[in-house]
């Protein structure tokens, strides 16, 4: 039998239409380990790499029909996700959130469908998602921070959210408070440094040769001149509801999370790379040190905080004690630029 990738990607076509609802209904764990959800979306990612190159490659002839499949096939999966979740008990608040796909609805009008049961199957799927196209409550990509999105509810309500996320702010304070300690000695150290030297005089030396013998008051003044200390950067907003944002990225369950990043795969199929000037919280100073022991995330996401600029505590962590406030050396983390990663939405037929 010739297995080409064609028969491959019609298997998997055939096999989500007839058993996915099963397959997730099952209780049975899976002998891997992993959560269905999880699965599913490794299974999702193989799945629309395999049919955009075949179906829709970037040179060569195209295939309408087949991409026509592949949209019904990866909205069923999202469907079956969604439907599933919407019954979970921990999840039924998704049955009041928007479901936004750019586009969607459009673009039915140019799917190529051979048969009468493609034809049920997508008016059944257009009538689903424009149901979830009206809901009022932000979907899960955006307005993340809102006091209605779904993960500030979640994190409002879950019991671990809400106790790691005291835990977080009080350190914080702990840290905030030995800060200001430490920029209060090394400020009255820089006090008695200069104290010492307000009546001396420079009795720099020179020699023919250029070399330069400094004096005590010129040594003790370079000295004070570059005394430093760290920046302290809260690591969480101080808002509640952008706390609550930030602990339900680090902690989301893997079922919404799975799903989430299957959604944005499908939305970005064509470009899936987020815009490289943006920068992820996960690799900021103040994430490394105070919030990666609480993230409870997989190592592979296609869904993060990004944020439009760096952290204060990038590269120029430190600031001089003789021209810095106490509140110079405690910087706050804003939120109002920071999203998830995303790319330029376009039509694709």
């Amino acid at each position: 039998m010739n297995y080409t990738m064609g028969t491959a990607l019609t298997r998997v076509e055939i096999w989500v239409t007839s058993h996915l609802q099963e397959w997730l209904d099952n209780p049975t764990p899976l002998t891997s380990g992993m959560n269905r959800f999880e699965h599913l979306r490794e299974f999702f990612e193989d799945y629309q790499s395999g049919a955009l190159s075949y179906y829709w490659p970037q040179k060569g002839s195209t295939d309408p029909i087949g991409y026509s499949r592949f949209i019904l096939t990866s909205l069923t999966i999202i469907h079956y996700m969604h439907k599933k979740l919407c019954g979970d008990p921990r999840f039924e608040r998704l049955k009041n959130h928007n479901i936004s796909i750019p586009h969607l609805l459009k673009l039915f009008k140019y799917l190529i469908l051979p048969t009468r049961e493609d034809m049920i199957r997508a008016r059944y799927l257009y009538d689903y998602f424009r149901e979830f196209s009206t809901k009022t409550y932000p979907d899960l990509l955006s307005k993340i921070n809102s006091t209605d999105a779904f993960g500030v509810a979640y994190a409002t309500s879950n019991y671990s959210m809400v106790q790691n996320l005291l835990k977080i702010r009080a350190q914080v304070e702990v840290d905030r408070r030995a800060k200001v300690e430490e920029v209060n000695y090394a400020k009255w150290n820089y006090k008695n440094l200069m104290k010492s030297i307000r009546n001396l005089s420079c009795s720099c030396r020179h020699s023919l040769k250029d070399r330069r013998t400094t004096c005590e008051k010129c040594s003790a003044q370079e000295q004070a001149d570059n005394m430093q200390v760290d920046i302290f950067e809260c690591p969480l907003p101080e808002e509640d509801v952008d706390a609550q944002a930030v602990i339900f990225e680090l902690q989301m369950p893997i079922e919404i999370r799975s799903y989430r990043d299957i959604l944005w795969q499908f939305i970005n199929r064509r470009k899936p790379q987020s815009d490289s000037k943006v920068r992820e919280w996960s690799t900021s100073r103040s994430y490394c040190e105070k919030l990666s022991s609480y993230d409870t995330g997989p190592d592979i996401r296609r869904v993060k905080l990004i944020s439009d600029r760096e952290s204060y505590t990038e590269h120029n962590y430190t600031r001089k004690i003789s021209c810095t406030a106490v509140d110079g050396f405690l910087v706050k983390k804003q939120f109002n630029s920071e999203h998830l990663s995303n790319s330029t939405y376009q039509i694709q037929r």
